[in-house]
């Protein structure tokens, strides 16, 4: 700070009044916005704010599974997000896996998060046809992620 203060030639009220704002601010709502630019063009922006919103996210590795000589695998991605869609890093929860006749959870059907995010993988069996993975929390906020799933002459 007192870097800061000195290199441009800031009284002390003024370093304490910034000090205040943006870095001993308990109580007040606070948002900030980073926004990268590459060339003088933006590429990326995140936001950062308490987050009051728990969303549950899941995402797969690809969305056809194709069934050869043997059996396909996709991965499956969960993350527990706020509003803004960073992940919560202290997010522990348990979800329960649940999929249809057509597919099988490689592993255990009962994970928890860890540090916000967890994923595990599913193979076919031998039916064609839609598949889907359900995804539930503990809270009862459940996802259903949607696969099609074909013979190797079918693709």
């Amino acid at each position: 700070m007192a870097y800061l203060m000195i290199k441009y030639h800031m009284s002390y009220q003024k370093g304490a009044e910034l000090y205040t704002k943006y870095i001993n601010n308990w109580g007040q709502d606070v948002k900030y916005r980073f926004i990268g630019y590459q060339n003088d063009k933006k590429v990326c922006e995140a936001i950062k704010n308490e987050s009051t919103v728990r969303n549950l996210e899941v995402k797969s590795n690809k969305e056809t599974l194709i069934i050869g000589d043997t059996y396909d695998v996709c991965r499956i991605q969960v993350r527990l997000v706020d509003q803004y869609e960073n992940i919560l890093p202290y997010s522990f929860d348990s979800i329960t896996i649940e999929t249809t006749n057509n597919l099988e959870v490689i592993g255990p059907k009962q994970l928890a998060l860890i540090g916000g995010s967890v994923a595990f993988w599913v193979k076919t069996k031998r039916e064609t046809g839609k598949g889907e993975v359900k995804v539930m929390l503990a809270n009862g906020e459940t996802k259903t992620l949607s696969l099609s799933i074909n013979n190797h002459t079918n693709s």
